[in-house]
C-alpha cells in the first residue's frame, strides 16, 4: 500500500482552463460631461466621439487559455509549469487589443510543516494594436508561515523587468524600460476551524 502511495504522489498532473469575459463601458475613452478636453491653450471640442478613436460606449471581451502541467516530487515538494494565451477585443475601440503570451515556472516546497515557501519566475508579452509593444520577465518569492490553525503569516519579495520594444518612433533612446521591486506582509486569521 505504501507502494501506490509513492506513485501516487509522484504522477505528473495537467489542467487546462478556458475563459471568455464580456466587459460593458458606457465612457471607455473618458469623454467629459462638456465634451471638451482641457488643455494649456484653453478647452478643445471633442471631434471624434463615436469613432474609432473616440469612443464612448463600447463591449470588451476576452478570451484566453492557460496550460499548467505540474509533478508532485514529494508529499512536500511540487512544481508547476503555467502557459497561457489571452486575446483581447473591442467592439468599436482600436486602442488596447491585444494578444498576451505569458508562462511562468513555480515551485513549492513546506519546511519545517509550518512554512509554505514558493519562489517563482515569470514571461509576460502582450502584443497591442496601435501601441507600443514591451515584455516583462519577473522572479520573486512568496512564504505562508502557519502561527497556528487559526493565524499565519504571508509575506514576498518580487522584482520585474520590463523592456519596451524600440522603434524609430518610439523609445529610440531605451529610456522607457524599467524595473520594479516590490514586497507585501499580510496577517491572515482564519474564523473557520479548517485551515487554508
Amino acid at each position: 500500500s505504501s507502494g501506490d502511495d509513492k506513485k501516487t504522489q509522484s504522477k505528473w498532473f495537467a489542467y487546462l482552463d478556458l475563459k471568455y469575459s464580456q466587459t460593458e463601458e458606457s465612457n471607455a475613452s473618458g469623454v467629459t460631461k462638456s465634451k471638451h478636453l482641457l488643455k494649456s491653450d484653453g478647452k478643445v471640442p471633442y471631434t471624434l466621439v463615436d469613432s474609432k478613436k473616440v469612443v464612448e460606449y463600447d463591449k470588451k471581451y476576452t478570451r484566453g487559455s492557460a496550460l499548467t502541467v505540474g509533478k508532485n516530487i514529494n508529499d512536500t515538494t511540487s512544481m508547476f509549469l503555467n502557459l497561457g494565451l489571452d486575446i483581447n477585443t473591442n467592439n468599436k475601440l482600436f486602442s488596447g487589443e491585444s494578444d498576451v503570451l505569458s508562462s511562468s515556472l513555480s515551485y513549492f516546497k513546506i519546511l519545517g510543516g509550518n512554512h509554505y515557501i514558493s519562489p517563482y519566475v515569470y514571461w509576460s508579452k502582450p502584443n497591442f494594436r496601435r501601441q507600443e509593444d514591451y515584455e516583462t520577465i519577473g522572479y520573486g518569492i512568496n512564504n505562508t508561515f502557519f502561527l497556528n490553525e487559526k493565524n499565519n503569516i504571508n509575506y514576498g519579495l518580487s522584482y520585474s523587468d520590463t523592456s519596451y520594444v524600440s522603434t524609430p518612433a518610439f523609445d529610440e533612446a531605451k529610456d522607457k524600460d524599467n524595473g520594479v521591486y516590490s514586497s507585501f506582509i499580510r496577517h491572515n486569521y482564519n474564523f473557520s476551524k479548517n485551515i487554508q
